[in-house]
C-alpha cells in the first residue's frame, strides 16, 4: 500500500502547524517570563488551600474507615443523606443553622 503524496502534504502541514505553535508559545513565554514567575505563588496558594481540600469531600459519599482512608472505604453514594434526612437531628440542626 503506497502512500499517497496528499497524505505526506497533509502531515507535513500538521507538522509545521506544531511548530508555529511551539514557536508561538516560546517567544510568549519569554516575552512574560516574570510575570508567569508573579503568579507562580497566587496559582499555588489556591492548588494548595481551595483545590486540594476538596479532595475530603468524598467521605461525604463514602461509609469513611481511617484504616482503609478514603480511596479504601466503601462507596455508599446517597445513602448517608438520606439517613440524615430522615434523623431527628436534622430539624434540629435546621433550626441551628436558621436562628
Amino acid at each position: 500500500m503506497a502512500i499517497s503524496s496528499n497524505t505526506i502534504r497533509r502531515s507535513n502541514i500538521e507538522r509545521e502547524k506544531n511548530q508555529r505553535l511551539l514557536t508561538r508559545l516560546y517567544t510568549e513565554w519569554n516575552r512574560n517570563k516574570y510575570v508567569y514567575v508573579i503568579l507562580l505563588p497566587v496559582v499555588a496558594y489556591y492548588i494548595i488551600f481551595h483545590y486540594l481540600p476538596m479532595y475530603g469531600v468524598i467521605i461525604a459519599w463514602k461509609r469513611f474507615t481511617p484504616m482503609g482512608g478514603i480511596w479504601g472505604s466503601e462507596w455508599v453514594g446517597w445513602r448517608n443523606f438520606e439517613n440524615f434526612f430522615k434523623s431527628y437531628y436534622f430539624q434540629t440542626s435546621q433550626l441551628n443553622i436558621d436562628c
